[in-house]
């Protein structure tokens, strides 16, 4: 009875989404009302954190155009079934990267900080729990760390924008550290498979000296045996 409840104020919500401009405040409660009641019923239970992530519903509500308190409940909504989402289950890449981009531009066109904030807590939370989502702000980081400057969080400040810009920053030093190695690594493979090539040219060199030195030898032996031969006859 309770799933079916919360189900169909999940479906209430998804229906307010497709008339969601110029809501007025009490809609706007509805539609919190319902967003709350989704982060209910993925607390309640996990498992429904995919249902909602694959569901084309949710890149619905994310890429309409709504209002700034709207916005806000959304990605408040977003953040907690992302969090909640298994870092085991193979979600769609194309689905997180949608997520990404809406949850961008929604703080791009939103100049409101308390949903910048929340809007970089999402970003910088499911970076954290998957590596799919972290692979995308990688692909995505010059883009990513150009908005978080231009917000200008305050210096040395502890807010999401300036946690998920020193994450970024963290990441990609790391991207560029395993570069480095990998480079180093594959240098050293080069130089030990040429040591490796120089060593065994080398040692078929010897042997084919050897070779060489001792047919000579059965040459000069035979050809001698000959002319004694001939000698005697």
């Amino acid at each position: 009875a309770v799933v079916s409840t919360q189900s169909c104020h999940y479906g209430r919500g998804m229906e307010l989404a497709n008339n969601i401009q110029g809501l007025a405040s009490p809609i706007e409660r509805e539609f919190k009302a319902c967003m709350e009641c989704v982060e209910w019923l993925v607390e309640y239970c996990p498992d429904l954190a995919e249902s909602v992530v694959e569901s084309p519903r949710l890149l619905t509500i994310l890429m309409v155009e709504s209002t700034t308190n709207i916005d806000l409940y959304i990605l408040k909504m977003v953040r907690l079934v992302l969090v909640l989402l298994s870092p085991e289950q193979k979600t769609d890449q194309y689905k997180l990267l949608v997520v990404f981009d809406e949850v961008m531009l929604k703080m791009t066109e939103q100049l409101s900080p308390t949903l910048q904030q929340v809007g970089a807590d999402v970003i910088f939370q499911a970076a954290k729990r998957h590596n799919a989502f972290k692979m995308i702000l990688l692909d995505n980081g010059a883009e990513v760390e150009e908005l978080l400057e231009s917000i200008n969080p305050a210096p040395g400040s502890h807010d999401n924008i300036n946690t998920l810009l020193n994450y970024l920053k963290q990441l990609r030093l790391e991207e560029a550290e395993k570069e480095r190695l990998n480079v180093s690594a594959t240098k050293i493979q080069a130089c030990y498979r040429g040591y490796v090539t120089r060593r065994t040219l080398h040692q078929n060199s010897q042997r084919i000296s050897k070779f060489q030195l001792r047919f000579r030898s059965w040459l000069k032996e035979r050809k001698g045996r000959e002319e004694r031969e001939k000698e005697r006859q």
